[in-house]
C-alpha cells in the first residue's frame, strides 16, 4: 500500500518552489526531506498527488538557504543566490571596513569584492557566502581598525548602503526596515503625495538638514527599491509611494500606482 494520498499537490509544489527560490536544488530538497530527488522532480513536473508521508517530509523543510538547512551537504563551489552576501558586504563598508580589509579577512580577491558589492542580482559560491557571513558576525562586536574608516563610511553613505541595523532579516527582507534617513524620505512622500521629485529633494534638505548629495541618493535608492515611483505628467515628474509588496512581479506595483494616480 502506498499510504494515504494527499490530493492537493499545489501546496507541496509551492513549498518546493519557495525552497528553490532560496537557492535549493532538487537534490538538496531531497536530502533535507530524506526522500529521493526524483520524487521532488515528479512533484514539480508530473505528479497530481503525493502521499501523506512525502507531503509531511517536504513541508517539514523550513524555508531557508540550503547552507542553513539540516541534512543538506553542499560543495564549496556550489552557486547560490548572493543577496545576503552583498548586503553584508555593504553593511560592513557602512560600518567602516574597507574592501581591502574585508578581502584580507575573508581571503578573497579585492577586485572581485568590488564587483560583487555592486551586483544587483548576484550568485556566489557557498564558500564565499560562509566566509562573508562569519566575518560579518565577528565584525558586529568590534570596531574596524583601518585608517580610512570615515572615508569608507562616506563611500557607503554616498551609495545609499544600509548598515546592519537597517535590516530585520538581512537574507530574506525584500527591502530595508523603514527607519533612518530612507524611512524619513518615504514617510515624507506618503504624507505629501504628488510632490515633484525636485520639491521633495528641496524639502528634505531644508526641513531635515540632509546634505544635498544624500537627499539625491536617498531618492535614487527608494526608486531602486521600488518604495516610490516617478510618474511623468506632461513635463513635470511627480513622485508617489509605490504600492509594491513582496511577491509582485516587476512592474505590477508601478502599474497599480499609475492607475491610482491617473484616476485620483
Amino acid at each position: 500500500m502506498r499510504g494515504d494520498v494527499v490530493s492537493n499537490i499545489d501546496t507541496v509544489r509551492k513549498h518546493v518552489l519557495l525552497l528553490i527560490d532560496e537557492g535549493h536544488s532538487q537534490r538538496t530538497i531531497g536530502e533535507a526531506a530524506k526522500i529521493p530527488s526524483a520524487t521532488v522532480d515528479n512533484i514539480l513536473r508530473r505528479s497530481t498527488w503525493v502521499t501523506d508521508r512525502t507531503f509531511a517530509a517536504i513541508m517539514s523543510v523550513e524555508i531557508r538557504p540550503p547552507w542553513e538547512t539540516p541534512g543538506v551537504v553542499l560543495k564549496p563551489r556550489n552557486k547560490i543566490p548572493g543577496t545576503g552576501t552583498v548586503r553584508r558586504l555593504r553593511a560592513l563598508v557602512r560600518m567602516g571596513y574597507s574592501i581591502l580589509e574585508i578581502a584580507e579577512a575573508v581571503k578573497l580577491n579585492e577586485v572581485y569584492l568590488r564587483v560583487l558589492i555592486k551586483s544587483p542580482q548576484p550568485l556566489v559560491t557557498v564558500s564565499t557566502a560562509i566566509r562573508v557571513r562569519e566575518f560579518y558576525r565577528q565584525a558586529l562586536i568590534r570596531e574596524p581598525k583601518g585608517k580610512f574608516r570615515e572615508r569608507t563610511r562616506r563611500w557607503a553613505e554616498s551609495n545609499g548602503w544600509t548598515g546592519p541595523g537597517g535590516w530585520d532579516d538581512i537574507d530574506r527582507d525584500a527591502r530595508p526596515a523603514r527607519d533612518g534617513d530612507l524611512g524619513v524620505l518615504i514617510d515624507y512622500v506618503e504624507e505629501n503625495p504628488g510632490l515633484t521629485a525636485t520639491e521633495i529633494h528641496r524639502s528634505i534638505v531644508a526641513n531635515f538638514g540632509m546634505p544635498v548629495g544624500l537627499a539625491h541618493r536617498l531618492i535614487k535608492e527608494a526608486l531602486d527599491l521600488r518604495e516610490i515611483v516617478k510618474l511623468r505628467r506632461q513635463r513635470t515628474v511627480r513622485v508617489y509611494v509605490a504600492n509594491w509588496k513582496e511577491g509582485d512581479q516587476d512592474g505590477e506595483g508601478r502599474n497599480e500606482v499609475r492607475e491610482a494616480a491617473v484616476s485620483g
